[in-house]
C-alpha cells in the first residue's frame, strides 16, 4: 500500500482518508475527488468531471457543499479567504469562490481563446500564480476584494 500524508489528508492506494487529528482517527469519505487540497478550514477538490467543486468539513467528515462551476475546471488552489479554480477548456478563465457563501463571486479571463492552464498556486499575500501552457507564461493575479 502506498501512503502519502499531509495536514488532514491521507492518500492510500484504495482512496482518500481525512485525518481528524492523528492517523488513528482516520475517516473515509466517499467522494469523486482525485486531488483534494486543504484551506479555509475545509478540504476542497474538483470532481473527476471538473463540473463541481466539493467542500469537505474535516470536523464532521462530511461533504458540506457541492458547488456547480460555470464550466469544466481542471486546476485549483486555496487561500484562507478564497478558492481559485481554473477552467479546463479553451477559455482561460479563473473563477473565485467565496468560502463564506460557497458561491462563485468573481471571474477573470487570463489569456486568448485556446490558452490552457498549466497550474495554479496561492501566494502568502493572497495572490494567485497561474501558468499558461501555450504561451509559456506565468501570471500573478492580485485580487482587490
Amino acid at each position: 500500500m502506498t501512503v502519502e500524508c499531509c495536514r488532514y489528508l491521507c492518500a492510500e492506494s484504495s482512496g482518500w482518508s481525512i485525518l481528524s487529528a492523528a492517523p488513528a482517527h482516520a475517516a473515509r469519505i466517499a467522494t469523486n475527488v482525485p486531488s483534494p487540497l486543504y484551506g479555509a478550514a475545509s478540504v476542497w477538490g474538483l470532481t473527476a468531471s471538473g463540473r463541481e467543486l466539493v467542500r469537505i468539513d474535516p470536523a464532521s467528515n462530511t461533504v458540506s457543499a457541492s458547488i456547480r462551476l460555470p464550466g469544466p475546471a481542471g486546476v485549483l488552489t486555496v487561500t484562507d479567504s478564497a478558492v481559485w479554480v481554473g477552467d479546463d477548456g479553451p477559455g482561460s478563465h479563473l473563477w473565485k469562490i467565496d468560502p463564506a457563501t460557497n458561491q462563485v463571486v468573481g471571474q477573470v479571463k487570463l489569456g486568448p481563446a485556446g490558452e490552457t492552464f498549466g497550474d495554479l498556486s496561492a501566494g502568502d499575500d493572497g495572490s494567485v500564480w497561474v501558468s499558461l501552457f501555450e504561451s509559456e507564461r506565468v501570471l500573478r493575479v492580485r485580487p482587490t476584494s
